[in-house]
């Protein structure tokens, strides 16, 4: 008889997910992030004239708070600062992207990301990352 139970629970417990499987998520309720940009090109700078920074604008276009709650840089030749309060529905935030030329030359690449509390369809969480390009040329 429990066996028939747990039976009869299953398959009904398959057939809501079987109905509501095939339905797109409402991530509507989230917060969303969008980047206006993601690469920027310091262009020819030299090695001597020391840090170049470039400030990233960030846009919650979401329903609920935004939040930055993570960084990390490629190299230690980059600084990187955001935002640390919540960003609000329709609201902007920065990323701030310092780099430190000393000891380069010739064409650099240097990427950083960003954690949010937006959600990420890739991982079905809420923890969508950014990811941030700068490129130069340093001259020693």
């Amino acid at each position: 008889m429990i066996l028939l139970a747990l039976l009869a629970v299953t398959i009904m417990a398959r057939a809501d997910y079987e109905e509501f499987a095939d339905r797109p998520l409402d991530v509507s309720c989230y917060p969303q992030v969008v980047a206006e940009e993601t690469k920027h090109d310091f262009g020819t700078i030299a090695a001597t004239d020391g840090s170049v920074t470039h400030r990233f604008v960030v846009t919650n276009v979401g329903e609920q708070p935004l939040l930055i709650v993570s960084g990390k840089a490629s190299c230690v030749c980059m600084r990187l600062r955001y935002t640390i309060t919540p960003i609000e529905p329709g609201e902007h935030g920065t990323v701030e992207v310092t780099f430190e030329p000393t000891g380069k030359s010739g064409n650099v690449s240097q990427w950083a990301t960003v954690t949010t509390n937006a959600y990420n369809r890739a991982t079905n969480a809420c923890n969508k990352q950014l990811n941030f390009t700068i490129t130069a040329w340093v001259e020693p």
